[in-house]
């Protein structure tokens, strides 16, 4: 059995408040496979973006390690770091902010090549544009254009081709699709995943929509309060959610049928944990029907309960 692309090992990620230490990532352990997407689902401040950021170390991570081909990439400096960053790009969940709007299109596309693409000319920067441009489907006519006269999508296709302009492995994508209309969303997802089967792309897809990561993902880890409570291959997330949270995520998921419409929703109340120095013990325990005094007392790591299934629950049903 080949070994993943991409390793995280109990990585953790506190941010100094007044109040004490904010937990935004904690003991998060994940693999992903070469040329596979792993989902990372959750409510908003759940702490995925913050995963996603300090993989890439666009923040610095408290504890834990990130191998990259078996290799740590955390700490690097200099030309191993620029190396590494080669190989690991991201897309931002923003397709205007994002980019630096006193650029045109060919600039913000070429960027990443003056950067770190080495000793090529002027013109094979340009040669190499524009196939990043035919590849995401943005006509060369907009090579001259700015952000703010382009539309949502086309935006977002220019950070992707500018992500693919180092010819990454591994792509984090924090959520490229939400900022996007509809119909858009799904044009870039084919997109990613036309790539993916093009270029033999790795991505970490970081979203809140369970439909969209059901569409693109081949594993999922659901996240609460920044651990990772569920984690397993898609198939098998859907058809058998095990952890409290994720059962109740999917019966939030919109339903055309409307015999499903009329069932009966499993709906969280109680408070949400405080993520400042939080206490000892499963998080979602004071939202949980379930909880016992066991969920209490200390944390609770993740166990498989069948292969490959991994949840983060004593089950005290």
């Amino acid at each position: 059995m080949s070994k993943p692309l991409v390793e995280v090992k109990g990585l953790y990620k506190y941010f100094n408040t007044p109040k004490g230490p904010l937990h935004a990532v904690e003991n998060v352990t994940l693999n992903i496979n070469a040329g596979q997407t792993l989902g990372i689902v959750g409510e908003s401040g759940c702490g995925k973006t913050t995963l996603g950021k300090t993989i890439m170390q666009l923040t610095e991570a408290t504890k834990g390690d990130v191998l990259f081909e078996g290799k740590s990439i955390l700490g690097l400096k200099g030309n191993q770091k620029k190396e590494s960053q080669k190989n690991i790009q991201m897309v931002f969940q923003d397709p205007y902010s994002s980019l630096n709007p006193r650029m045109n299109v060919g600039a913000i596309i070429e960027d990443p090549l003056v950067v770190l693409g080495g000793k090529m000319s002027a013109v094979q920067r340009k040669e190499q544009v524009l196939e990043l441009m035919d590849i995401v489907g943005l006509p060369e006519r907009y090579y001259n254009s700015y952000p703010h006269e382009l539309d949502g999508g086309r935006r977002q296709r220019i950070g992707i081709a500018r992500a693919l302009a180092l010819d990454p492995k591994f792509i984090v994508c924090d959520e490229p699709v939400s900022a996007l209309d509809v119909s858009i969303q799904a044009q870039i997802l084919n997109l990613l995943m036309d790539l993916q089967e093009d270029k033999h792309l790795s991505y970490m897809f970081i979203t809140h929509n369970l439909l969209v990561v059901r569409h693109i993902s081949h594993q999922i880890a659901v996240m609460y309060m920044g651990q990772v409570v569920e984690y397993a291959d898609k198939e098998e997330l859907f058809a058998n959610p095990k952890h409290p949270y994720t059962q109740a995520l999917l019966a939030a998921i919109p339903m055309p049928d409307l015999r499903e419409r009329q069932k009966k929703k499993k709906t969280l109340k109680g408070e949400v944990t405080n993520p400042i120095n939080p206490k000892h013990g499963c998080r979602f325990a004071l939202r949980c029907s379930l909880a016992c005094d066991a969920c209490k007392g200390s944390d609770i790591s993740l166990i498989e309960m069948v292969p490959g299934h991994y949840v983060a629950c004593l089950n005290c049903s």
